[in-house]
């Protein structure tokens, strides 16, 4: 495996379990180059799922290139940006 892919499965394994699992939005700041909308995201979904659980089932990385395999439990009633979008137009 290159050290491009590497890199990249750590920094895909911490979205997971820093960001999501830890409930720590403002991590997108470290990690994306425009956090903004990412750190926007995560806390409203985090808001509304707050059991929100993300375990990665599998990882492939190539080149610099990263699939990922994951499962998402969690309970709550999430009402995204699309949906207000269709709410406005109403």
């Amino acid at each position: 495996m290159s050290e491009i892919a590497s890199g990249n499965k750590v920094l895909m394994r911490r979205i997971y379990e820093e960001m999501w699992n830890k409930a720590n939005p403002a991590l997108a700041a470290e990690l994306f180059a425009k956090p903004e909308g990412v750190e926007r995201f995560v806390s409203q979904f985090l808001s509304s799922f707050a059991d929100l659980r993300h375990t990665v089932e599998e990882m492939i990385g190539e080149d610099d290139r990263v699939a990922i395999r994951f499962l998402a439990n969690g309970r709550g009633n999430y009402v995204g940006a699309h949906r207000r979008e269709q709410d406005r137009r109403a």
